[in-house]
């Protein structure tokens, strides 16, 4: 885009003689708090001129859609009226005061930066993104790529119709159905996750509409909706751990990201900029994938999380019913690869209710397989060289109190 872009632009510049705005940037770096990795977020701070509250008419709704799915929003009959394709004009110019925003990823140990992309690569897309057109040529072919005319750091942003259309002359065009994808990417080791970015939205109403999404498989997409005026650039956020309409995705080896935008065929408006994609994961010393099934059986797990337990792990759930499964006959399986410094022989510790057994390396070393009025105490031990070795976990709950747990010295 960037190349025929300077083109059309510079020919403007003589023909018309119209200023185009530039964007100012300065100012420091936030660093965040690096004492609390558990409530870590990277650090996105906005144009001082947006600190305020946004006063916006936008609209939000959870959903998930197929890749290759025409999404129905339900919307209400449209006004009678004619279309209004009209471009929003050229930008104002720029305020003196302004101070760009500023990003960074925090230097904390344990989170790792999988996607960090400002749209500021040449070329775009890079590896690991593809964008297209769902419908083809059917109704033009409009995809996602980088532009300069809205940014929210930096030079560029990312637009939806910019592979044949141009912001700062058109907006976005009827009937689209756009997708940007990026992945495959892994969080079988993350025990938190997320995906930050700034968005701004100019979109009709109920009929135009951005989404975000996360997917297990590239295919079948969970995450939000949003239509309407976005009132200036606003961050967008999914937690991996529950994504919405799924639930977790942590402990996946094959995860991706999305971003859809859909038009219908009236009132195109400038509609929406992306910027600031960061995908991050947090990896704890000791962490373990547990899988839990809302059965004695473990036949099929309704959900997966990922736990931080270095030397112990230890649950008292009571009588009642769990996030992810009843207050009773359910089960979980918990399995990791800790640490152990020294060689020797250790002791394995278990205090149950119901049933559990113990395996490290694959060996068996607490069978306590049977339901139990209270929790009860068991050992194991086994020799192990200093090193990484894998513990796996089985408990399940019949009746009454739920209680685990284990822990080697």
């Amino acid at each position: 885009m960037r190349g025929w872009k300077y083109g059309v632009l510079l020919c403007s510049l003589l023909l018309n003689l119209v200023a185009l705005p530039a964007v100012a940037q300065d100012g420091g770096v936030v660093s965040p708090a690096a004492d609390d990795p558990a409530i870590y977020l990277p650090i996105i701070t906005g144009p001082e001129s947006q600190e305020g509250p946004i006063a916006t008419e936008e609209i939000m709704r959870e959903g998930m859609i197929n890749v290759d799915q025409e999404p129905d929003f339900g919307a209400p009959p449209k006004p009678e009226g004619p279309a209004d394709a009209l471009p929003e004009g050229p930008l104002p110019p720029p305020d003196p005061d302004f101070k760009d925003a500023q990003a960074e990823v925090a230097a904390i140990d344990g989170w790792t930066t999988i996607l960090n992309d400002g749209f500021e690569s040449v070329p775009w897309p890079f590896a690991g993104w593809t964008a297209y057109d769902t419908n083809g040529a059917l109704n033009g072919n409009y995809y996602w790529d980088d532009d300069d005319f809205r940014p929210y750091r930096g030079g560029w942003s990312a637009w939806p119709a910019n592979n044949a259309l141009d912001p700062a002359f058109s907006n976005y065009a009827p009937m689209q159905r756009t997708w940007m994808i990026y992945g495959p990417f892994s969080l079988a080791d993350a025990a938190k996750a997320t995906l930050t970015f700034q968005y701004y939205n100019q979109s009709e109403l109920n009929y135009d509409w951005l989404g975000w999404f996360a997917s297990p498989n590239g295919s079948a997409f969970y995450g939000n909706w949003v239509s309407g005026d976005s009132g200036g650039w606003r961050p967008g956020v999914i937690d991996f751990q529950n994504v919405p309409g799924y639930g977790s995705m942590l402990g996946d080896a094959s995860v991706w990201i999305g971003f859809y935008f859909y038009s219908d065929g009236s009132k195109q408006l400038k509609g929406p900029f992306i910027d600031d994609v960061f995908v991050q994961r947090f990896a704890c010393p000791g962490q373990s994938t547990a899988f839990w099934y809302n059965s004695l059986s473990r036949n099929s797990f309704t959900q997966r999380a990922v736990t931080c337990e270095n030397s112990q792990f230890s649950r008292n759930w009571g009588t009642g019913s769990q996030p992810w499964t009843s207050a009773d006959n359910w089960s979980l399986e918990m399995t990791g690869k800790p640490w152990f410094a020294t060689s020797k022989t250790y002791t394995f510790q278990t205090n149950n209710d119901d049933g559990v057994r113990v395996y490290v390396d694959g060996g068996l070393i607490i069978d306590s397989w049977v339901d139990q009025s209270a929790a009860v105490t068991h050992t194991g031990t086994v020799y192990l060289a200093a090193g990484y070795h894998t513990v796996r976990v089985e408990y399940y709950e019949h009746t009454g109190n739920a209680q685990l747990t284990v822990k080697w010295f």
